[in-house]
């Protein structure tokens, strides 16, 4: 089954599209016919993308222990470096994304959110609009120039309801019990993912729900690809890294398995909207306030420029010379709902 979806803001995604089951490929709105092809897991387990587990709950943490956060100083950091340009073109789609993720949230009025891994507000706004005028939405994060970017952000567009705190999703504890949790894509950011569920779990009201995204791929294909291959040849352990993530948290039936362990009903959407960049220089300005810059600043600085001229000429050879490029943002929804 496919269902397709039209962005009706007239910003730079043209289409989106869902997978549920036994989709082969797409449609697209207006520019090149895009095919999303399904790995394999998706095949073998189409019938299985949603389904209530057999087995609830099991041995739950205490829901105020801190849990293991050793990987997030290295987090707290980069994000640091990329707020003021967080969100902003060319990375606007993050307000997309976020508002996508509050729609199969179904957040409702009067309802109480937490969003976790806010960073500058693209869910929190979204689910704070959603929420109003009864409601309300905490926005965590531990990187300080993001909340204090995202406060500034949500005293400017006037949202009620509102409010951020400087926070580590892995030692947070709450002061209230929440109708739905949200996180895009920051979940993934915990070094533990179960346990940090299994805290979520206790902190949630009766009939609550869950809702994260995960990128299905790493890095913004083709462009983002061609980048990971050339970031190869300077980082020899990458592959490796790359082979984890994918297996962590891209790999469907992986998330599936860890959404599905909480006595909840889960379900995976996965979608691939595409995004127009205008040029290489707007993609290296994309590349490096996104989470690649991790990557990118572990090249020596006086090798990084070489490095960049020798990417785009790849990109030219194998992409050919261009004054737009369209890349794809492939993304898992996760949703999960405690009826």
């Amino acid at each position: 089954m496919l269902s397709f979806f039209c962005d009706p803001s007239g910003a730079s995604l043209d289409g989106w599209y869902r997978i549920t089951g036994r989709a082969m490929h797409a449609r697209h709105c207006d520019i090149a016919s895009i095919h999303h092809e399904p790995t394999r897991a998706h095949l073998e387990r189409a019938n299985a993308l949603e389904y209530q587990p057999v087995n609830g709950p099991r041995n739950p943490l205490d829901p105020t222990s801190p849990i293991d956060s050793s990987a997030n100083d290295t987090t707290r950091i980069l994000f640091g470096r990329i707020a003021n340009q967080f969100d902003r073109p060319p990375l606007d789609f993050w307000s997309l994304l976020g508002k996508r993720l509050v729609t199969l949230a179904d957040i409702s009025p009067g309802q109480h959110v937490l969003d976790v891994g806010s960073g500058t507000g693209a869910v929190a706004m979204a689910a704070a609009a959603a929420a109003y005028p009864e409601g309300s939405v905490l926005g965590i994060d531990m990187a300080p120039t993001m909340v204090t970017t995202a406060q500034q952000r949500a005293r400017e567009a006037g949202i009620p309801g509102l409010r951020y705190l400087e926070a580590d999703a892995a030692t947070f504890i709450p002061d209230r019990r929440f109708d739905a949790i949200l996180g895009g894509f920051s979940l993934f950011f915990l070094p533990n993912m179960e346990d940090a569920l299994w805290r979520f779990r206790q902190w949630m009201a009766p009939r609550g729900r869950w809702a994260f995204s995960f990128w299905a791929e790493r890095g913004f294909p083709p462009l983002g690809e061609i980048l990971l291959k050339d970031l190869a040849t300077e980082i020899p352990t990458l592959p490796d890294e790359i082979a984890d993530f994918r297996h962590r948290f891209a790999n469907p039936v992986v998330l599936m398995d860890l959404l599905s362990s909480f006595g909840g009903r889960a379900s995976l959407i996965s979608e691939a909207p595409p995004y127009r960049v205008a040029s290489l220089e707007q993609w290296w300005l994309l590349a490096n306030n996104s989470g690649l810059r991790g990557f990118i600043d572990r090249i020596p600085p006086d090798r990084r420029e070489a490095f960049r001229q020798r990417h785009f000429t790849n990109i030219e050879n194998a992409l050919g010379r261009n004054n737009c490029f369209t890349i794809n943002l492939p993304t898992h929804f996760g949703v999960v709902r405690f009826d």
